[in-house]
């Protein structure tokens, strides 16, 4: 198959939650005014660490995109992604009503998935064997936007890039 055989792969949407702005037109904004993300941390105390300053998403919430229960059981990083996901299909205009979703997809890259759960599961397998343990994002959002497509795993942002170009030919 050549790159050119006639087929096309259509970004029909943008939805960002990032350090420099929870909405594509806010980190658009804050990218072309070239602020930054980084700030002092506050998800936690880094008073006993060198570095006490992260990128780290400011006034995110799930108020109106989730709903409490399924939001709880949610890593943020997840969280994140879904917030996205469904910007990103506001923003395509695209009607999920309307399309074959079996023709429609979610890749996401994340090499370990979110933190939050990492230390949440360590401390589960650590004292409590028989816990399951959450998956990295993917299914959540395939689950909310009510997509029938199997993702691909990656392990990190540049592969998903990969897979995403290599993929939809």
């Amino acid at each position: 198959m050549t790159a050119n055989d006639g087929k096309r792969v259509w970004i029909t949407g943008a939805g960002v939650v990032s350090p420099i702005g929870n909405t594509l037109q806010e980190f658009w904004d804050h990218l072309l005014q070239g602020e930054s993300g980084a700030g002092p941390i506050t998800r936690f105390d880094a008073s006993a660490y060198d570095t006490r300053f992260a990128c780290e998403v400011k006034g995110f919430t799930t108020e109106g995109a989730l709903d409490r229960k399924e939001a709880k059981r949610m890593d943020r990083f997840v969280q994140y992604a879904v917030v996205a996901a469904q910007q990103a299909v506001r923003n395509s205009e695209l009607d999920l009503e309307a399309i074959d979703r079996t023709r429609a997809g979610v890749i996401i890259g994340s090499g370990i998935g979110g933190m939050e759960t990492f230390e949440e599961q360590h401390a589960a397998i650590k004292y409590e064997p028989d816990h399951p343990d959450r998956d990295d994002g993917e299914n959540d959002v395939l689950i909310n936007q009510r997509i029938i497509f199997l993702p691909e795993k990656s392990s990190d942002a540049r592969r998903a890039g990969q897979h995403f170009r290599g993929d939809d030919y």
